[in-house]
């Protein structure tokens, strides 16, 4: 998959509203999105106790980093 795609990926991702992502952590999943100051390659991952981690993807070496934004 090219770094193109998933930046659309990551911008329609970005347009979706918080609907779906309060009903999946209802149900204590967590959920990934982005919002307009996420940095370029990185995604947001919530969990439902409220920790919130950024996680920059490596589509190309199929690698992640991830860093504890709030615990």
């Amino acid at each position: 998959m090219s770094e193109i795609i998933v930046d659309e990926l990551l911008e329609q991702m970005a347009a979706d509203n918080w609907n779906a992502a309060d009903d999946i952590l209802s149900k204590g999943y967590p959920v990934i999105f982005v919002e307009h100051d996420t940095p370029k390659g990185c995604v947001l991952k919530k969990y439902p106790d409220g920790k919130l981690e950024l996680i920059k993807v490596d589509i190309a070496h199929e690698k992640h980093t991830v860093k504890l934004l709030k615990r």
